[in-house]
């Protein structure tokens, strides 16, 4: 497990299949020609959020980092679509905000890094897919909660029991304020 950028082909766990082509798989190791696809997709993160979203290759091989993160990935036709990645809330100790998260050190929350789907492939129930089996994962795995920081007003339209634990301005630089939220599993 782990990641390979020496090797060309990634390898991971079909969670779900979907008709039409669509898979949601789990990476185990990340290989080279993914590499660039994974980068596309955060792309479409800098069309709502800015630059400063932008993942770099350096990032990518940070965070589709198995077994320290849990990266899952929907491909249509086995080519990467969309991603979410999701890491244990001690994952991120040393960056300062997510001090105001009590679970900090409780191993029972799962950090909810990056979600995107390319916008071709939007409005085709992949990122409800993609959501719905990491959720279904983490709490299968013993996680209570899932955390993580969405645009003001998004952490509303959740399903479930949701708490806005605390809101920053002009989170990372983009100039829009973000809510950290916490979701009970």
């Amino acid at each position: 497990m782990g990641i390979d950028p020496n090797s060309a082909e990634s390898t991971s766990k079909i969670i779900r299949r979907i008709e039409g082509g669509f898979t949601i798989e789990l990476l185990r190791s990340l290989g080279s020609n993914d590499v660039k696809p994974l980068i596309h997709i955060s792309q479409s993160l800098v069309e709502s959020f800015g630059l400063k979203l932008l993942a770099t290759r350096k990032d990518i091989l940070n965070y589709f980092n198995p077994p320290s993160t849990h990266p899952f990935i929907a491909r249509y036709q086995g080519e990467p679509i969309g991603f979410i990645i999701g890491a244990p809330l001690e994952y991120f100790s040393e960056v300062d905000w997510i001090s105001v998260d009590e679970n900090l050190g409780e191993e029972n929350t799962l950090y909810t890094y990056a979600f995107g789907v390319i916008p071709s492939f939007r409005g085709k129930g992949i990122a409800k897919e993609l959501k719905s089996t990491y959720l279904w994962w983490s709490k299968d795995r013993g996680y209570k909660y899932i955390s993580g920081c969405v645009r003001e007003g998004i952490s509303s339209q959740m399903v479930g029991d949701v708490t806005v634990l605390s809101k920053f301005d002009n989170w990372n630089k983009t100039g829009l304020t973000f809510e950290y939220y916490r979701r009970t599993l």
